[in-house]
């Protein structure tokens, strides 16, 4: 029996406000969650602690971003075919909340 399991970690950052700074509506946030639990199962976020980033679209940039995102995280089996799904799902996020880009990283770990 093998105790330790590959894993891919996805992190998404999903943003609470748009470029005019208003709220996101809660439906259209909680759509992403609904997409990510239907395709594999689960799905976890902090809802009461969103993140607060700071980013420069380029290094010589003046104009600094302030985003309030809510992180979700999702593991799953290690193969291509996630890594391509999760891959379109940012490109889609990134035309539905109308952003330059929206924050996705994928990193391995081992379940033991």
């Amino acid at each position: 029996m093998n105790l330790i399991q590959p894993k891919y970690r996805f992190e998404i950052l999903i943003p609470l406000y748009d470029n005019a700074g208003a709220s996101i509506a809660p439906e259209k946030i909680w759509s992403v969650f609904a997409e990510i639990f239907s395709k594999y199962g689960a799905c976890r976020t902090q809802p009461l602690a969103p993140y607060l980033g700071w980013w420069v679209e380029e290094a010589e940039s003046s104009t600094v971003y302030k985003d309030w995102t809510l992180m979700f995280t999702i593991d799953v089996d290690p193969t291509e075919e996630n890594v391509a799904w999760f891959h379109n799902l940012k490109q889609q996020l990134a035309a539905t909340f109308n952003q330059l880009e929206i924050y996705l990283a994928g990193m391995e770990i081992f379940w033991v």
